[in-house]
């Protein structure tokens, strides 16, 4: 569940390993091959830069390159590896031996989500976490019970959800998440339009899903245009980004019919109730939701829409059915533009004086840069120390508290403190992003 800048909208690869390692993973696939794909996904999204998968690991990838038209085949690519960095000769392919991690550990992005928070956290010029601060705010939320309240939960009464139709209810949500991006004014100040945001698109597709079930059918969509998308949505004029949206919608709706059969639901079964599995195979299904870059050499993943989209489908489920993950707690919270104002607010984020003028000045970060990467790298890791935190508090709190309730709750201090109209545009305008999803 995601927001818009009126209010709280709680809405979010596979390297290969030691050649030692080829036992089948619960889904079939070898921990090389899951391996592979995590670091293909990282090729398309960041072709520029192979030095690690994630901040501690350095792999010599395997990318692919077309094979006419047949299935494409693996090319070894040699990659060159920072000094000091790896035991791994440049002859071989590293193996879990060669890193502080196990080979599951490798395979798994949701730990290099954290591994990468942590790598980001560490290395940061222009963001720091106030530790001081984060253990008050802490204080405060166990005293006050913020996380148990009713406004941290999934909006129902924003997304369509049909308890009776799960399929269709997942189709929506994955939709929703593709297009879940850069909301930023469309029109000048006083120009008495409203400015398209979250609020819109989780609507907008809500009133076509309700007035036809078939509305996300990816037949249909794989042929939209921008009318098209604006009729879906129903939006009067232009959407931001429109022929973007578009690309990715269709892109999207195509990966799903060429993967699962055009249903959203069999995506979700497929990881058999586990959220980093779920995580896996969307970033690997959609190239959309691959969410990366490069900060200073390395690789680093965010998953932001990824993970938006299994914590969408377990709140809007209820934790129950299939939206039941053993595993939920292992989300990070959703790195994107807007919760870093309210960490900033609480004092918990402290920004250089270079980055304090940047974002006071209203100048737009540009997606990947240092500063950007920072702020989003440094949020994850904050959120995670205010977890555990909170968890140590909590002792008697049946649902232990996890990211995506924290990120949830997070809106909900933003929502109280202020009307999101009130903030200053100053404060929250951090990045212009697109495919990212920040």
């Amino acid at each position: 569940m995601r927001r818009s800048s009126s209010g709280l909208r709680p809405s979010c690869r596979k390297p290969s390993v030691c050649a030692t390692n080829e036992s089948p993973a619960a889904d079939g696939h070898t921990s090389n091959q899951r391996l592979r794909t995590w670091c293909e996904c990282l090729h398309d999204a960041v072709p520029k830069c192979w030095s690690a998968v994630c901040p501690r690991i350095n792999v010599l990838l395997a990318v692919r390159q077309p094979a006419g038209d047949g299935a494409p085949e693996l090319a070894p690519r040699d990659v060159a590896l920072p000094c000091g960095q790896s035991k791994a000769r440049p002859d071989r392919t590293m193996t879990a031996a060669d890193c502080d991690c196990t080979a599951e550990q490798l395979c798994d992005p949701l730990f290099c989500v954290r591994n990468s928070a942590q790598w980001i956290e560490k290395h940061a010029s222009h963001v720091r976490i106030d530790h001081e601060a984060l253990a008050v705010v802490a204080s405060h939320w166990d005293r006050s019970g913020l996380l148990q309240s009713r406004g941290t939960s999934f909006d129902r009464q924003l997304h369509y959800v049909d308890d009776d139709r799960p399929a269709l209810t997942v189709q929506y949500l994955l939709f929703v998440d593709a297009l879940n991006w850069c909301f930023w004014p469309d029109h000048e100040p006083g120009a008495g339009e409203e400015a398209f945001e979250y609020e819109h698109l989780a609507g907008g597709l809500k009133k076509s899903m309700e007035a036809d079930s078939k509305s996300l059918d990816c037949n249909r969509l794989v042929k939209l245009d921008g009318a098209g998308l604006r009729a879906l949505l129903h939006w009067p004029r232009d959407i931001p980004c429109e022929a973007e949206r578009v690309r990715v919608l269709r892109q999207t709706a195509g990966c799903l019919r060429r993967s699962f059969g055009g249903s959203a639901l069999a995506l979700v079964e497929s990881a058999r109730g586990s959220a980093s599995v779920l995580v896996d195979l969307v970033t690997t299904t959609f190239p959309a939701f691959r969410d990366a870059a490069v900060y200073r050499g390395r690789h680093v993943a965010f998953m932001k829409r990824a993970q938006i989209f299994v914590g969408d489908v377990w709140g809007a489920f209820g934790g129950q059915g299939i939206g039941a993950f053993k595993d939920i707690d292992r989300l990070t919270m959703f790195a994107d533009y807007r919760v870093p104002v309210v960490l900033r607010e609480l004092g918990i984020l402290r920004y250089s004086p270079h980055l304090e003028g940047l974002v006071d000045g209203c100048h737009e970060l540009p997606a990947g840069s240092e500063e950007e990467l920072e702020i989003r790298g440094v949020t994850i890791a904050a959120v995670e120390l205010l977890r555990e935190k909170l968890s140590d508090m909590q002792t008697d709190f049946a649902q232990k508290p996890n990211s995506v309730l924290i990120d949830w709750c997070l809106w909900c201090v933003l929502q109280r403190r202020h009307s999101f109209v009130c903030l200053p545009l100053t404060s929250c305008r951090l990045t212009r992003a697109i495919l990212a999803g920040k």
